[in-house]
């Protein structure tokens, strides 16, 4: 199924037109970043969500997720982020609506699980984080106007390979 399809859906009736536009956008953009959706659909009995990564690949490590909830078809984007102290002058230097994804008050970790590995740890503005992974780069209705910047996130945080030479 190719988004379009997908948005014409009865079950995507609730979500508006800006979203619709941003949703657009945003898979456009990520395909053009050599990502896709692979025309499938997941979720949970609240939400659906289309869950980006590299195309072609049967491995897949979604680096993107773009949540419709099934109740009203408010739209959010989670973009994943690792190793964000390596990338601390990008958020720092972002647009506050970036900046805030990661140095929000709550979502602190607490550590629900003795083992847990999605702690995210790190510093921002001479601050320390200690997150819950899954509260970290969400951003509630997104829009297409500020795509350059969720862009120019993943970019900081999955940079283009390089073509290696031919021998």
């Amino acid at each position: 199924m190719n988004i379009y399809e997908l948005l014409n859906d009865e079950k995507f009736k609730l979500i508006s037109d800006d979203d619709k536009s941003f949703i657009l956008a945003f898979d456009n953009a990520m395909n053009g970043f050599g990502y896709d959706f692979g025309g499938r659909l997941y979720g949970n009995a609240t939400r659906d969500e289309l869950a980006y990564s590299k195309t072609g690949l049967k491995s897949k490590k979604f680096i993107a997720r773009v949540y419709v909830r099934k109740d009203n078809g408010e739209v959010s984007l989670r973009l994943y982020c690792t190793d964000i102290n390596k990338h601390r002058a990008h958020i720092e230097s972002a647009p506050p609506y970036i900046k805030d994804a990661f140095t929000f008050e709550w979502g602190d970790c607490q550590n629900c699980m003795p083992t847990c590995k999605s702690m995210k740890n790190y510093t921002i503005d001479d601050q320390q984080y200690n997150k819950c992974c899954h509260n970290i780069a969400q951003f509630a209705n997104p829009t297409v106007d500020r795509l350059p910047d969720y862009m120019a996130l993943l970019s900081a945080f999955y940079p283009a390979k390089k073509a290696k030479a031919a021998k």
